[in-house]
C-alpha cells in the first residue's frame, strides 16, 4: 500500500530475507521472488514455522523490512505502506 494514498502499490517484490527456503505464491517469478496482485496482495507458503525477515521493495519506493513470527497451522498477515522514495539524479 502507498503510504500517502493508501492505494495498492504494483509490482511491488516480496522475499523472505535469508530464509534459503523456496517461496512460492500465485504471482512469483522465476527468480525466487514474489510480486503482489493488482490489489496490492501477495501470499507466501511452504515457510518453516519461526522469526523471518520480510523485504518489501517496489520502483519508486523505499525498501521496507518487516519481521513476523510464523507459527504452524496459521495463516500471518503483514500489512506494509511503502513511503514514496525522493529521486535524486
Amino acid at each position: 500500500t502507498d503510504q500517502a494514498t493508501s492505494e495498492p502499490v504494483l509490482m511491488a517484490t516480496v522475499r523472505v530475507s535469508g530464509s534459503g527456503e523456496n517461496t512460492f505464491s500465485d504471482t512469483h517469478d522465476d527468480t525466487g521472488d514474489t510480486h503482489d496482485d493488482t490489489r496490492g496482495q501477495y501470499r507466501l507458503v511452504g515457510l518453516e514455522k519461526g522469526q523471518r525477515t520480510v523485504v518489501i521493495s517496489a520502483r519508486g519506493y523505499e525498501t521496507a523490512t518487516r519481521t513476523v513470527q510464523l507459527v504452524r497451522g496459521s495463516t500471518t498477515t503483514l500489512d506494509v505502506a511503502l513511503t514514496g522514495s525522493s529521486a535524486s539524479s
